[in-house]
């Protein structure tokens, strides 16, 4: 394969297929190093499985094409990523029965934004509060009427 179907081939499968493991477990840092590593070695080795050579550094290969990179996803950032999109989901839609589920059983009225981890808590849960700090950094605060609080 030349360059261009490599990248095409870890876009499609090797970054792909840990996705559904994402969406609601925290990957430990290994395992993400891990899927990185095979993103690379899959990117850059030689047709006969020799050493590799990175041509431009793993910051250039994961910026968006937009901005000059090559577009391939980190491990952790898709993970934290997909694990924002359930942080979303207790925000804005309580009505889920799995929102209202993981509300009643930990946080007893308080917002998702302040939970804390507890011990014997779900794999589920214990994910969505190692990936709040991450997630944290991108909230910014806007006034507003009061109507929502979100």
């Amino acid at each position: 394969l030349n360059k261009a179907g490599k990248l095409c081939l870890v876009k499609s499968t090797i970054s792909s297929i840990p996705i559904y493991s994402m969406q609601s477990l925290w990957l430990p840092q290994a395992v993400c190093s891990k899927i990185d590593q095979a993103c690379r070695r899959m990117l850059w080795t030689k047709p006969d499985n020799t050493r590799f050579w990175s041509p431009v550094s793993w910051e250039v290969v994961t910026q968006p094409k937009e901005l000059g990179g090559l577009g391939v996803r980190e491990a952790r950032r898709v993970n934290v990523s997909l694990l924002g999109k359930l942080v979303w989901d207790m925000l804005s839609a309580p009505q889920k029965p799995w929102v209202h589920l993981l509300s009643n059983l930990y946080l007893h009225g308080d917002s998702i934004l302040c939970a804390q981890t507890r011990r014997g808590a779900s794999p589920i849960w214990s994910s969505i509060i190692k990936a709040l700090p991450s997630l944290r950094e991108g909230f910014q605060p806007h006034l507003g009427s009061g109507a929502s609080s979100l």
